[in-house]
This record gives structure tokens, C-alpha cells and sequence, in this order.
């Protein structure tokens, strides 16, 4: 078994890194999370997440349902819809989602939440009738709080898909 320096070291060989990365702060390290087949950055031996919702759809998309759900809860109407305000009103912080997170971007949207696969990158899911949908580069996977249905490309019930069977692919 290899360690994770020897990983490292033979992605930069065969070109897959310009070079070894560097962290910041002395106890960081990455480690090689071989059930995940991900690298992810600890620090001691707590896991860094790569937002502030968690490291995986599943994370991040219910903890930013439950915040439009919570904030709908304690203001009376969603969040607004539009640049920076779609985040703050919610209690996010939109610098912390200017990248995408595992090929995928996250936008809430008043009662929705839209997912967009990151440039080179798509998604495929299954419609209720087990057909394969494609969402492509500026495309959405949207999530409904109010119907709590997810769907393909638009909030429309013949466009309901599992989201169990998303798989993102380059």
C-alpha cells in the first residue's frame, strides 16, 4: 500500500499535477479516502469540508433545502432570486459559492434549488419512467420545496426525476 505522499508523487509524474500541492497551515494534509475514491483535506484528524453545507450533493443539497425551508419558516416569503441576495437571504455567504463543488453548482432560487454541472461536465438522471435525462452546461437539476419533488430543466410534472440515480460524468 502506497502512502498518500507516494500518491501524490505519481500524479505529478505522470502530469497530472503540475506539482506537489502545498497547504497552508502545518497540521493539513491530504488524504486518499479510498472507499469515496476522493482526496479530501484533514487537518488533525477532523475533515475539511469543501463548503460550509458539507463535501457531497447529498451534504450540500439538504443543507441548503433546509435553509430555504428555514428561512420561509421564520420570514413569511423565500429568499430573493437574483445575484448575491439569492444566498445572504438565506444566511449564506456567496463568496463561498463562486466554484463549483464536485463538477456541480448550487444556486438557491426563492423555493428552488438549482444544480448545474460545472463546464465540461454533465449530468444524467432517470425520469420516473426510467428513462436517462442528460442536463448539460446551462442546464438545471432543480429542486421544488414545494412540490419536494426534484426535476429536469424545469418545474413541470412530466419532468420529475430520481435524484438517487444522478451520476455526473465528463
Amino acid at each position: 500500500m502506497s502512502s498518500d505522499e507516494d500518491r501524490i508523487s505519481l500524479l505529478v509524474d505522470n502530469n497530472y499535477l503540475y506539482e506537489a500541492p502545498s497547504l497552508k497551515q502545518t497540521d493539513a494534509s491530504f488524504k486518499w479516502h479510498v472507499d469515496d475514491q476522493i482526496w479530501r483535506i484533514h487537518v488533525g484528524d477532523e475533515i475539511v469540508p469543501l463548503s460550509p453545507l458539507g463535501s457531497d450533493f447529498e451534504e450540500i443539497s439538504s443543507g441548503m433545502i433546509a435553509l430555504i425551508i428555514s428561512n420561509y419558516e421564520d420570514q413569511g416569503h423565500y429568499g430573493r432570486t437574483w445575484g448575491d441576495y439569492r444566498y445572504t437571504d438565506i444566511g449564506l455567504d456567496p463568496d463561498d459559492w463562486n466554484s463549483p463543488i464536485n463538477h456541480m453548482i448550487y444556486k438557491p432560487k426563492g423555493e428552488t434549488m438549482l444544480v448545474t454541472p460545472e463546464s465540461g461536465y454533465e449530468f444524467q438522471v432517470e425520469n420516473e419512467a426510467g428513462e436517462t435525462k442528460t442536463v448539460w452546461k446551462g442546464y438545471n437539476l432543480i429542486y421544488d420545496t414545494e412540490s419536494e419533488n426534484w426535476y429536469y430543466h424545469s418545474v413541470n410534472e412530466s419532468n420529475i426525476v430520481d435524484i438517487d440515480t444522478l451520476r455526473v460524468t465528463s
